[in-house]
């Protein structure tokens, strides 16, 4: 799975879980019991309230000689998608006895 580091921090957040560690963004998630607990209350609770998924507009700043920052925005319904993918990933993990690890 590929994600922006913004957007790996903002699920791992929502996802209870701590992004950081000594080395930076790096972890491994071994309780996958709770983690799909915690995406299953994460996908319920996106459901109930849509606007907490509906996404965010690209912007632009700076330029005319300056730095120029583009952030491209995040599409409606893409933590949702994730979420998913995750929970996916992890009752995979469970089933060879696996971990998810992340860098």
């Amino acid at each position: 799975m590929n994600v922006t580091n913004d957007n790996a921090v903002q699920l791992l957040l929502l996802l209870r879980q701590e992004p950081y560690t000594d080395a930076g963004l790096v972890g491994t998630i071994s309780n996958l019991a709770g983690f799909i607990e915690a995406c299953d209350s994460v996908l319920e609770t996106m459901r109930s309230f849509s606007s907490l998924d509906s996404g965010t507009p690209p912007t632009e700043t700076g330029g005319a000689g300056g730095c120029r920052m583009i952030r491209c925005g995040i599409p409606a319904h893409y933590l949702q998608r994730r979420v998913s993918e995750l929970r996916a990933l992890a009752e995979t993990a469970i089933s060879v006895e696996g971990v998810i690890n992340y860098a």
